[in-house]
């Protein structure tokens, strides 16, 4: 019974959308225990909105590609052949074109309620559809507000396959692991970044500046870049998986006791403050 129960439910929560041609475009809501994460398949904002115990820690979590030397655009350029959610926590979307399939896959597993715990995990997979080898460049491009504080982060290099980014204020913190590791990386203030990608120029990026530590209107972000060249039929899989949670015994780190020593931080004005940014 309850099989038929799980069946049901599945079948009925579950929008799949197949064939060649443009699906409809769809903001998606996934969710799990403290955990929600929106999702919209049809802008370059991409994944947002990751909200953990009532916290939002994302702003916008998004991939550019680029092929040989032409400029980089957002993947969601590309049409969107399908699209698919499994209960409320997965989701599958499918862009491509006749030289170039991505499939992008969103997981998201919450944490126990008022543990401000959760973890996204997504995996990318780049197909070559041509008759001859690609020069494929992949972006990822990535804004978080953790805990809800918009300024005063700080984005570290812990090594070649990981990013943190703390927030001064709370102690919890993001960290992202690779799998492969990152071949160019950089880290800036918004709008830095994103206006690079979007520039309409061929772009690499810079392997700077690590660390970065943010302020109330300097708001940080990060990129990551892969190079490949992918065969004739080939594929290219780039795996990472998200985690936000708390630093036990944190110190405050010296700007935190600055606002404290002159009050702005107790007076919590900068808390759960909001970008004015588009």
């Amino acid at each position: 019974m309850k099989k038929i129960v799980l069946v049901s439910i599945l079948l009925v929560g579950c929008l799949v959308f197949w064939g060649m041609g443009k699906a409809e475009a769809v903001v998606w809501n996934l969710s799990d225990a403290n955990s929600t994460l929106t999702v919209n398949d049809a802008t370059s904002i991409g994944a947002s909105q990751w909200n953990i115990d009532g916290f939002n820690n994302l702003f916008q979590y998004q991939y550019w590609y680029r092929v040989g030397n032409v400029a980089e655009q957002p993947i969601t350029n590309l049409p969107l052949t399908s699209a698919q959610i499994f209960g409320t926590k997965l989701l599958t979307l499918v862009y491509q074109d006749p030289s170039v399939k991505v499939e992008v896959n969103y997981l998201l597993t919450g944490g126990a309620v008022n543990s401000h715990t959760s973890d996204m995990a997504t995996t990318l997979v780049v197909t070559n559809k041509t008759q001859s080898s690609m020069d494929f460049h992949l972006f990822k491009y990535t804004d978080f507000d953790i805990y809800s504080n918009v300024g005063f982060d700080i984005a570290t290099i812990k090594n070649v396959n990981t990013i943190r980014q703390s927030d001064q204020f709370s102690g919890f913190f993001e960290e992202s692991v690779f799998t492969p590791q990152m071949d160019l990386w950089e880290i800036a203030f918004f709008t830095s970044l994103r206006d690079k990608l979007d520039d309409g120029n061929s772009d690499n990026l810079l392997n700077l500046t690590s660390p970065l530590a943010g302020g109330a209107a300097q708001f940080v972000t990060w990129a990551t870049q892969w190079d490949r060249t992918i065969a004739s039929g080939g594929s290219f899989t780039m795996s990472e998986d998200n985690n936000i949670t708390e630093e036990q015994g944190k110190i405050p780190e010296p700007i935190s006791l600055i606002l404290l020593g002159s009050g702005l931080a107790g007076a919590g004005l900068y808390r759960r403050l909001r970008k004015p940014r588009g």
